[in-house]
């Protein structure tokens, strides 16, 4: 499922699914056409704990866990969140 910079995903995704960021990285200069901005995957994932002084999230996707900055979103434990690059940057579901 294909998503343009600040489209809103459609559901539904699954916990540790790669969603693709964009279609097309043609415009993308980078090294075998490799773009960390433009031709990435983000994936969704679960919030398991939160530090609100950081503002970071213990995410957990399929069985793994990551810390991932909450610079983006306001996420809750419960939450289903769209993670890139280290950042949630969409809110799938409120618990």
């Amino acid at each position: 499922m294909p998503v343009s910079h600040g489209k809103q995903v459609a559901m539904p995704v699954s916990h540790g699914e790669h969603v693709p960021m964009s279609a097309d990285n043609s415009g993308c200069d980078a090294p075998a056409g490799h773009c960390h901005l433009c031709g990435d995957e983000a994936v969704v994932g679960r919030v398991v704990d939160i530090d609100a002084r950081a503002r970071t999230a213990t995410v957990e996707f399929s069985g793994s866990v990551e810390t991932v900055a909450l610079d983006l979103v306001d996420a809750s434990v419960g939450d289903d969140v769209l993670v890139h690059l280290g950042f949630a940057i969409e809110r799938m579901s409120a618990t």
